[in-house]
Parts: C-alpha cells; sequence; structure tokens
C-alpha cells in the first residue's frame, strides 16, 4: 500500500521539477535562437560551416518540445535539454576543434544532476569525457582530418563564441534559480503549516483536556463513593480509559514540539531512587497480574542527588518501563541503575532489561522511528500510537544522552538510557507524592469557569473536603464576587468568555490594598510548559493543568493560603 504523505511529496517534486524544465526550456530555446542568428555572421568571414545547419535544426526541434511540453513527460523534455547540450558541444569540437565547446558538456552534465539526480550527473559527466577522449583520439591517430581552428582575433568568432558561452551557462543557472525560488516557497508554506497545527493542537488540546477533566474527574467522585460491586468496576474501566486517552493526546502534543524544535530541557535536582522506586511502583501491580517479577536494582556508590530534566527522564522511564510490561508475559523485567565518570563527565545509566517477546534486527531498524511498532499486522496484540520510543529518544538525545536498544526475537530486549548528570548539594527535588494529603483548614473559595461540569465537579470534590464554594462562568464576574466578598483563594480558568482568567487576575491584582494578596491558582487545559511563565507573569499564585490532579490541587491550596496567611499577619 502506497503511503499518502509519500504519493503527495513525489507529486510536489514532479510539479517543481516540470515547471523548471519547462521554464530552462523556454529560455535556451530563446537564448539559443539568438545565438544561432549570431553564428550566421561567420559566414562573411569564413562562409558556411556544416555545424551552422546542426544549429538551426536543434532550435526548431526545442521549439516544437515546448509546443508540445504539455503532452510529453517530463523525462522527455529534460532529455532533450541535455541532448541538445551534448550535440551541440560535439558539433562545436568537430567544427573548430577548440576547447571552447566543453562548456556545453559541463552544461549538460549539471542539467542532467538537476533534473535526474546526482548519480545521472556523473554518468553524463563520464560519457562526455569518453566523447571527447574518442573525438581527440581520432584527430590524434589521422582517422579524421582535425579541422582549422579560426582566428582568435576574429570578430565574428569572439561575438559568437561569447553567444554560445551565454547558451551554455544559461540553463544551469535558471535551473539553480528556479529550484531556490521553488525552496523558499516550500519553506514559507511549511513554516505557515506548522504554524497552523501548533495552533491546531493547542486549540484540540483545551477542547480535549476540558471533557476529559469532566470524565477523570466524575471517575475519581464515583470511584470514591461506590465501595464495591459490578458498578466499580466498570467505573474504574471508564477511569482508566481517560486515562489512557490523556496518554495519548500528551504524546502527539510532544511528538509535534520535537518537530518544531519548541522542547525546552529544564534541569532540576532529582533523588534517582526515589524517581525509579516510583515508576516500578506504578507498574508493579500490573506485572504482578502477568506473574511477571518487576524489581529495581541500584549500583551501592549511586548519588541519592543529581541534576538533569528529571520531567523528561521520568517520560522516558515511563515508556520503556511501561513497554517491558507491556510486552513481557512471563519471566522478569529489572531495572538497574548506575553512574559512571569519564573525561566528558558524569553519567547516569539505567538498564530496562525484560524477557518478553524480544525483537528482531529487521524491526529494531524502525522502531524508534514515529508510529512504529515493535509488534505489526493485523493480528497484533497490543495498542498504542507508536509514539512514546520516538519521544524517549529524542529527549534523551535532547538531554545530551542517549537510548539504546539490544535484542533478539524471543530473547527479550535491554533498552539503555544514557543521559549527563551532576551532583548538587541542594535538596533533591520529590518525584514520589507523600501518600497522605495535605489537611487545609475550612476555606471560602470561588472557582471561574465557562463549563458548567468543571465548575460542578470542583464544586462537589472541593465541598467533601470541608470547604465553602461559590462558582462564576467567566472572569468579568470573578472580578465582581472578589469585591463583593472576602475569599481565602480563587480557582482562575485561564480561557473564558467575556474576560479570560489573565485579565481577571490583573484586575483582581490591581484593586487590591497594599499588603494584602489574595491567593490565585491558574487551572488551564493549555499543557504547553512554554506558556507557564506569560500566566505566572499575570499574578497568579501556581498554575496546574487539567485534568485536575485532586492531590496536587489540594497540596496547592494548603500551600498558598498558609503562605497568604503568612504574609497578612506580617
Amino acid at each position: 500500500m502506497k503511503d499518502p504523505m509519500h504519493t503527495a511529496d513525489s507529486k510536489v517534486l514532479a510539479d517543481i521539477r516540470s515547471e523548471v524544465c519547462d521554464t530552462v526550456l523556454k529560455w535556451t530555446t530563446v537564448v539559443g535562437a539568438c545565438a544561432v542568428g549570431l553564428s550566421f555572421l561567420r559566414i562573411v568571414e569564413f562562409g558556411f560551416l556544416p555545424v551552422m545547419m546542426l544549429h538551426a535544426t536543434l532550435v526548431p526541434g526545442l521549439v516544437g518540445i515546448y509546443i508540445l511540453r504539455k503532452r510529453l513527460p517530463y523525462t522527455a523534455r529534460a532529455a532533450s535539454i541535455v541532448g541538445v547540450m551534448i550535440l551541440v558541444g560535439i558539433g562545436g569540437v568537430l567544427t573548430f576543434g577548440s576547447p571552447t565547446r566543453i562548456e556545453f558538456f559541463v552544461a549538460a552534465s549539471i542539467m542532467s544532476a538537476v533534473f535526474f539526480g546526482e548519480r545521472v550527473g556523473i554518468a553524463i559527466a563520464a560519457v562526455c569525457v569518453g566523447l571527447l577522449s574518442a573525438i581527440y583520439t581520432l584527430f590524434f591517430s589521422g582517422l579524421i582530418a582535425p579541422p582549422s581552428s579560426l582566428p582568435p582575433l576574429s570578430p565574428t568568432n569572439w561575438l559568437t563564441s561569447a553567444a554560445s558561452l551565454v547558451v551554455a551557462a544559461l540553463a544551469p543557472l535558471l535551473a539553480v534559480n528556479r529550484y531556490r525560488v521553488h525552496l523558499n516557497q516550500e519553506h514559507r508554506r511549511l513554516t505557515e503549516a506548522n504554524h497552523a497545527k501548533s495552533v491546531f493542537l493547542a486549540t484540540m488540546s483545551h477542547e480535549l483536556r476540558t471533557p476529559m477533566t469532566a470524565i477523570l474527574g466524575m471517575s475519581d467522585l464515583l470511584l470514591a463513593d461506590q465501595t464495591e460491586g459490578p458498578a466499580r468496576a466498570m467505573i474504574a474501566r471508564i477511569s482508566k480509559a481517560g486515562h489512557l486517552l490523556l496518554d495519548l493526546l500528551n504524546d502527539v502534543l510532544d511528538f509535534s514540539k520535537i518537530e518544531a524544535n519548541a522542547v525546552v530541557i529544564q534541569p532540576f535536582n532529582f533523588a534517582p531512587k526515589e524517581m525509579v522506586g516510583e515508576i516500578c511502583n506504578l507498574f508493579r501491580p500490573l506485572a504482578a497480574e502477568k506473574g511477571v517479577t518487576l524489581q529495581e536494582l541500584f549500583a551501592p556508590d549511586l548519588s541519592n542527588n543529581l541534576v538533569a530534566d528529571a520531567g523528561r527522564l521520568r517520560q522516558c522511564l515511563l515508556n520503556v518501563v511501561g513497554n517491558a510490561v507491556k510486552f513481557t508475559d512471563r519471566g522478569s523485567i529489572s531495572v538497574a541503575v548506575s553512574e559512571n565518570e569519564n573525561a566528558m563527565g558524569r553519567w547516569l545509566k539505567i538498564e530496562v532489561a525484560d524477557t518478553g517477546i524480544g525483537i528482531s534486527a529487521e524491526q529494531q531498524s524502525k522502531l524508534f522511528q514515529p508510529f512504529v511498532q515493535a509488534e505489526q499486522g493485523p493480528s497484533r496484540r497490543f495498542g498504542g500510537t507508536g509514539l512514546g520510543l520516538a519521544i524517549s529518544r529524542h529527549f534523551a538525545e535532547l538531554m545530551g544522552g542517549s537510548l539504546t536498544l539490544r535484542s533478539a526475537e524471543n530473547a527479550g530486549s535491554t533498552f539503555t538510557i544514557t543521559i549527563p548528570v551532576q551532583v548538587s548539594a541542594a535538596t533533591p527535588s520529590r518525584t514520589v507524592e507523600p501518600v497522605a494529603i495535605p489537611k487545609t483548614k475550612s476555606l471560602r473559595l470561588l472557582i471561574a469557569d465557562d463549563d458548567d461540569t468543571i465548575r460542578l465537579l470542583l464544586q462537589i470534590m472541593l465541598q467533601k473536603w470541608g470547604h465553602t464554594v461559590d462558582c462564576v462562568a467567566n472572569g468579568r464576574l470573578a472580578v465582581e464576587a472578589v469585591r463583593s466578598a472576602a475569599y481565602d483563594a480563587v480557582l482562575m480558568d485561564m480561557q473564558m468568555p467575556e474576560m479570560d482568567g489573565a485579565a481577571a487576575t490583573r484586575a483582581i491584582r490591581a484593586s487590591e490594598a497594599t499588603g494584602t494578596r489574595l491567593p490565585i491558582i491558574a487551572i488551564t487545559a493549555d499543557a504547553g510548559v512554554e506558556n507557564a511563565p506569560a500566566y505566572l507573569a499575570t499574578g497568579v499564585n501556581a498554575l496546574m493543568t487539567k485534568p485536575v490532579n485532586w492531590h496536587e490541587l489540594s497540596r496547592l491550596l494548603h500551600e498558598v493560603t498558609d503562605t497568604g496567611a503568612r504574609a497578612s499577619s506580617s
């Protein structure tokens, strides 16, 4: 089955080549006709020369090919240009015996490379060299009489030689220039397409994350109330499917950022043992269901406080360990973590080895390409987009490291992540969240969100935590509510009609008295990390993305209200 994208790209290339060929054909014919007219001036000095008849025959031939260009394939038109260059070169050498006609052979070689590719160009150059060698061999052997050279100071000889040089140089210059124009046009088109794709993905991210927040949030509420029975199992499946959709959305967004070179590497302190332990604990129940052992192995000298992009590394590990669990039905999976130091610096090495289905050599050559999976075909048992490993390798390389694979079919696989790290004396950022949700005192909260389902979801959950909650549907109403009542904190959606969250936050900050600062938590469906500084610059205290992580929301409420209380008391 043909790849439609490849077919479309081939058609675009064919159209460009056809347009370039017609441009070269037209101007070569026009300038060539002028050069033929000038060549007949030689009759005044030297009489009629046989090569003039060759020129007079080739130019009408080119005119006919240009007239019939719509009916002729691109290859025939391009070959006619190359053929004319070679014939004129041969005729010039046989008539004048002068190396000045070599420019037509050079032009023929260049045009062959332009129209048919580098290998064809080299082949035509070799043919031209062979023809010249054969002609001069015939001259030197006496098999044909060498022509008498025309006086170099002859006015007509100089004029026609200059005209011939223009013809020989014109075709390559025209072709290269037209290709340059098309290249600039394609660059603009791709830039515009990438921008349109980024806007589309940002819009789709917002539109998808908002209903997913409702699906996952309502599932969490139902799971909290439904303690047993078949209903709980069905709700759990809904929640699992929702998280799978969220993972797929995140993969697509990450891949888009990689394509656009918009991934930002942000080093943080982290504890490798805690990170690996968290990920293994996440997948251990699923592995246990399949009877597979999942274990961590840490080197004795492993540092507990390193600096790297912990978020990207965590995502790489989630993809690799998740794949190991997915493709291993029996045996074991081990995650071995070690450090080493060489002349290039300090490196963290994580090996994920499994006893799963393994990967053939043919599959390994394609595995890190986007949308490719280890198991292919209509009968494959495992789902997924095939983006995880491609994204993971890009992240590892962006961090200055690598992601490699050793495997054999039916003999398991070993993925190795190696990234440069530094040892830090600062306290590492926690990668494992505490089990207990921070206890927050009863608060009066304001929710500003244009989606009534999200408002209901947040209201129910926050009331379950013992808070008093008011709700408004846009930023303008949020500003009015803050001015008319005292709130402990505001949960502000950033995309709303009439007045968005950013404008509402600025309006609230502008109206605050000196020494007071209402805690505002921005909640947005925009998952772009690069947009976070702009949101924080509006004056919000903290930012979290949809779907809502209840643990994170509780922690942020505890943090911003505690900070606000301390600021007010001081």
